[in-house]
């Protein structure tokens, strides 16, 4: 009987709008808010199935 390799990834993702000069700025000013009205978070779940392949003795 054929085995089957099973990988599931689940992420997290939040998405927040920062104002800055440039990306650095951004990260850091965005690593120091507490405020987490603006965050917008979803999740999402990615399968992938592939036959295992059987090894020759």
């Amino acid at each position: 009987m054929p085995k089957f390799i099973i990988s599931e990834i689940k992420e997290t993702v939040i998405e927040t709008e920062v104002e800055a000069t440039d990306a650095h700025t951004a990260i850091s000013r965005y690593k120091q808010r507490g405020d987490t009205n603006t965050l917008t978070l979803s999740e999402e779940t990615h399968i992938t199935v592939k036959e295992a392949k059987e090894d020759i003795q």
